[in-house]
């Protein structure tokens, strides 16, 4: 996953859905406002509140 990410431009101006699921590992839906993503490989949860 390191050497992969080393060689990836880190601009993302489109969804992909194959790196998309390189990074992810899993989408939780907390709340109706509220999502987290776990990132693959690392002990990172990302929780962001929807607009």
């Amino acid at each position: 996953m390191e050497e992969w990410l080393d060689q990836q431009e880190m601009r993302f101006t489109e969804y992909e859905d194959a790196t998309t699921r390189k990074f992810m590992e899993r989408v939780t839906v907390v709340d109706a406002d509220t999502i987290q993503v776990k990132i693959k490989d690392v002990d990172v949860v990302i929780e962001r509140k929807l607009c």
